[in-house]
């Protein structure tokens, strides 16, 4: 399976249009309009050539963004302005020493968060997941975590929540065993969650883990947990809401793949959905209830499909899909060769699809709902830190037991008797 997560990148309903991002054999990135049908559309090329990773989000100006490094370690970010951009380097990073595996961009919090993973030339097997801040620069740097693989590189993935809290997924590996890990960076704090949560069986052997944030302040995973020649799909859930709030809860899918492709998750008309590739068929599973039970949608879908690749949409257009990534054909040529975005083939076909704004409040009913938004955050961000300033206490104390432990000997056991 092709890595295309690193090559493409679709971004939807930006000024109505839809652009396929492609970094080219030579190294170069470009963009050009992709439609219903195959067609030579204009394409517009960056002037830096060796791009080895790019990414791409919009921010609260609904201005798209775009974040690359050259092969010579230069930081880019861009921001489309109508027909230019209006780039500027940002920073450095160190390619001479570090392969560069994968970079995600995400607007949170009012800023933009660049993470990416990277692992030294020399000691190829320590994956360390990095995290920039950005505002009018870089703000703020976090070492998010470092974990061994020692199998086939594995994506992470990231999203964000209300409160502005980055959820991030992600899968370690060695030779006998394979674990997925959960993780949280809260703004509030400024750090990341020191003891990443482990979503999987410690008896299992689990890989291609997903993460998706749905309209209902859900914290969405998938992975695939190994059965002999084949793998099952597993689905957990954490609400960041109501009774059972910051608590994983686990259900396994009576889906039995022949691959390992990465099952996705969105949303869809007020619905959860999960779809996975599964040999030449699609199999979907829908959720009316977010995520509480689910069913079989379709199974008899005939596609051929070579992997992932990231999708950006507008959140004025389509305010009912929510959707991250898309299965992909090889080469794209059209919108054709993609999947999970109907309404966006039906736009192109006529059916139109306009943004919508949701009916006025007066001002009573919007100081009020404003109020008691603010409260919920409030409660939210209160249990968040928390959770933090826990594993802070814990690891002190793991500390302390550490010193004591390697002292020597006899002053240790003179601690039980003076």
């Amino acid at each position: 399976m092709n890595n295309l997560m690193d090559i493409y990148h679709l971004v939807g309903g930006y000024g109505e249009t839809y652009y396929l991002f492609e970094i080219e054999s030579t190294g170069s990135l470009s963009y050009r309009v992709l439609n219903i049908s195959p067609g030579l559309d204009n394409k517009y090329t960056f002037p830096n050539n060796e791009v080895m990773k790019y990414s791409l989000t919009f921010d609260n100006l609904n201005r798209l963004v775009l974040c690359y490094l050259l092969e010579t370690g230069e930081l880019y970010l861009s921001y489309k302005e109508g027909d230019k951009w209006d780039e500027m380097q940002i920073g450095k990073l160190d390619t001479r020493s570090n392969t560069y595996h994968q970079f995600q961009l995400i607007y949170a919090n009012k800023k933009l968060n660049l993470i990416f993973s990277y692992s030294n030339y020399i000691n190829s097997e320590i994956i360390t997941i990095h995290h920039l801040v950005i505002d009018k620069g870089i703000e703020e740097q976090n070492m998010v975590i470092k974990y061994l693989l020692r199998k086939d590189y594995n994506e992470f993935f990231a999203d964000s929540d209300e409160i502005g809290n980055i959820h991030l997924v992600y899968n370690t590996t060695t030779k006998f065993e394979s674990y997925i890990y959960h993780s949280f960076y809260s703004p509030y704090r400024a750090i990341w969650a020191s003891n990443p949560q482990e979503l999987s069986t410690r008896s299992s052997d689990s890989s291609r883990p997903y993460l998706f944030i749905d309209s209902k302040s859900n914290i969405n995973a998938a992975w695939l947990e190994k059965e002999g020649s084949q793998s099952k799909v597993i689905f957990a859930q954490m609400p960041i809401k109501g009774k059972n709030k910051f608590t994983w809860r686990k259900t396994g899918l009576n889906i039995s793949l022949n691959n390992q492709f990465t099952p996705i998750i969105y949303e869809e008309d007020g619905s959860l959905k999960i779809a996975c590739a599964n040999g030449d068929s699609l199999i979907e599973y829908v959720s009316n209830d977010y995520g509480r039970t689910w069913d079989l949608e379709n199974d008899t879908l005939k596609i051929h499909i070579d992997g992932l690749i990231p999708f950006c949409l507008s959140k004025d257009f389509y305010p009912s899909q929510i959707i991250r990534n898309l299965l992909a054909k090889t080469p794209i040529k059209s919108l054709h060769d993609l999947y999970l975005i109907e309404g966006i083939k039906k736009d192109y076909q006529g059916l139109q699809v306009k943004p919508t704004n949701p009916p006025a409040l007066n001002t009573n009913e919007k100081k009020t709902k404003e109020k008691g938004l603010s409260e919920e955050l409030k409660a939210q961000e209160s249990i968040l830190n928390e959770i933090l300033e826990n594993q802070v206490k814990l690891l002190i104390e793991l500390n302390e037991i550490k010193n004591i432990l390697s002292e020597e000997k006899p002053s240790f056991i003179k601690r039980f008797f003076e």
